[in-house]
């Protein structure tokens, strides 16, 4: 029996991607390089700034150190964040329906000082009582890793089995595949192709009603 709801944060609870791909073109145009977003964002998605920054680094065979190249993408997207965070559509109508059902928490590849920044934005903190979880708790192990799923489910008092995730990325996918815990894939930032391993593949929060979703799985 389900009993504990762990979310993505990105693309999923908070609306960040078109910031992230705007940030990107900025990034790689100012180290002489275009922005394919079909060839570089399954890449990197999911995975922590210093992560993707290594795979972008190899992938377009940027020049400069990696601390540096980092440093250059956090304050591009820094820039971009305080001037504006928003929450997916349908979100904040699921969360209020499921909370007084289910455990919830959040489980992000979010860099935690750009976390901190949404958090005061949006006060994420009330939403989820705290439960704001980062790859950082997990000495910064990128998704498709299940190490963050794994140390929510714990930090809840859940068990895997118990846990449904809810992802919009392929790496996040298999993270939670590779935990054992359901997955149920939202199509905000990615073709529904590339989210077939999940559970179940849904367009919008309208299409989830969870405790019937659940039964089926």
């Amino acid at each position: 029996m389900i009993d504990t709801v762990i979310f993505d944060l990105e693309g999923v609870i908070i609306d960040t991607e078109p910031l992230w791909d705007n940030s990107n073109r900025l990034f790689l145009q100012a180290q002489g390089v275009s922005y394919n977003r079909a060839a570089i964002k399954p890449l990197i998605a999911g995975k922590s700034l210093t992560e993707s920054t290594r795979v972008m680094r190899e992938a377009l065979s940027l020049s400069g150190d990696l601390s540096t190249l980092e440093a250059q993408r956090k304050a591009i997207i820094e820039e971009q964040l305080r001037a504006g965070s928003t929450f997916i559509p349908g979100f904040l109508q699921f969360h209020s329906s499921i909370r007084a059902s289910y455990k919830l928490c959040v489980a992000t590849s979010m860099d935690t000082h750009l976390l901190g920044i949404v958090d005061q934005q949006l006060d994420l903190s009330a939403l989820f009582g705290g439960k704001l979880f980062s790859i950082a708790d997990v000495e910064n192990l990128s998704k498709p890793d299940p190490a963050l799923f794994l140390y929510a489910a714990q930090q809840m008092g859940s068990h895997p089995e118990t846990c449904v995730v809810i992802e919009d990325a392929p790496s996040g996918v298999q993270a939670a595949r590779n935990a054992r815990m359901k997955c149920i894939a939202l199509a905000s930032t990615f073709d529904r192709s590339l989210l077939s391993a999940a559970d179940r593949v849904v367009s919008s929060y309208e299409e989830i009603h969870l405790t019937s979703l659940l039964s089926e799985l």
